[in-house]
């Protein structure tokens, strides 16, 4: 997933975008406020919220296992509260 705030919340697999969001720019957070993402994978289909809103859900995606990848594109970044959780 990207970070960069003019790529947020895009889907990217290797250097390429799978998933662009958003088509349009949405509202600057402000600075030093907290930004919310929460993803779900279940089987081929995956689901992004970015602070509780629906972002966009992709359903081809071709892993079932593998690395989660944080990408920060030339600035420190901070996360907190980063939580992986096996579903049912």
């Amino acid at each position: 997933m990207n970070l960069k705030e003019s790529a947020l919340g895009s889907l990217m697999k290797g250097s390429k975008t799978v998933v662009a969001f958003p088509t349009t720019p949405g509202p600057r957070t402000p600075p030093m406020e907290w930004v919310t993402f929460r993803m779900e994978a279940r089987g081929t289909t995956l689901t992004l919220e970015i602070n509780g809103k629906q972002a966009w859900q992709f359903e081809q995606f071709d892993a079932v296992s593998g690395y989660i990848g944080l990408q920060a594109e030339g600035r420190p970044f901070e996360f907190r509260n980063l939580r992986i959780q096996e579903l049912p």
